[in-house]
């Protein structure tokens, strides 16, 4: 993976790019933001999802103290079609939380794979990191197998630790990836 002339990073399977946030990506991020699922996998309850409150949502991730936040787009497209991103970062300790979401339509065409490997990158060369963590509700098959076949490792379970939209309680498994 390495730096174009444009300074976005591209994968090494030519699948995606990873890129800042541009005014076209709202509405796919919108579409994720409002997805209850979606939602419930990235073990997040939301409650506004209107246009103004994913505005915020975006201005959050993206202004984040020592974090990150990009978008996943079509190599050959450009249109996005997720996002990586990093934070609760302890810069003296030099860790901090990875998190990715590929809209479901794009589901199965390589974007997670490009995603991760762009998450642990610029975990490290960007933001000086020595290590990635990510909690992956126990039943997100996808997400923890992508996260393993990325290099994380699992360190165990959060019994009962994330409470859903509708309350119910669900294990959430800690991996973790030296950089």
């Amino acid at each position: 993976m390495g730096q174009s002339k444009h300074g976005v990073l591209e994968d090494p399977e030519r699948v995606a790019v990873i890129r800042s946030y541009e005014d076209a990506d709202f509405d796919m991020l919108a579409e994720i933001r409002r997805d209850p699922l979606m939602n419930a996998m990235l073990l997040t309850v939301v409650e506004r999802t209107d246009d103004a409150a994913v505005r915020e949502w975006i201005e959050r991730r993206q202004t984040e103290p020592g974090g990150l936040f990009r978008i996943v787009a079509d190599r050959h497209t450009g249109t996005g079609v997720g996002f990586i991103q990093i934070g609760q970062v302890h810069r003296k300790n030099g860790v901090g939380y990875g998190g990715l979401a590929v809209t479901p339509r794009f589901h199965g065409h390589g974007y997670g794979r490009a995603a991760i490997t762009a998450l642990v990158r610029l975990g490290r060369d960007e933001l000086g990191l020595r290590k990635l963590m990510a909690e992956i509700r126990s039943d997100n098959i996808a997400s923890i197998e992508l996260h393993l076949a990325a290099g994380y490792r699992a360190i165990g379970v959060f019994s009962q630790h994330f409470l859903d939209a509708t309350g119910s309680a669900h294990d959430v498994l800690l991996v973790e990836q030296l950089l």
